[in-house]
């Protein structure tokens, strides 16, 4: 799972600070290098910004491949 710092690590989608009163959502590392979405891999979401993400479907998809 991913390593979220509160107070200093960033939201992968909006940028912005994630802090212990936020409903954070992380994504494993559970993705190839090179796919377009490898990025977002490993990293730390609010969970607001990952439900309304247009990625969020495809996103889903891979995790229950895997």
């Amino acid at each position: 799972m991913a390593l979220i710092f509160v107070g200093h690590t960033k939201c992968a989608i909006c940028s912005k600070v994630l802090e212990e009163q936020d409903n954070i959502f992380g994504l494993p590392p559970s993705i190839k290098v090179g796919h377009r979405l490898y990025e977002f891999f490993d990293r730390g979401f609010y969970q607001e910004c990952f439900d309304n993400w247009v990625e969020r479907d495809e996103i889903l998809e891979i995790l229950n491949e895997g």
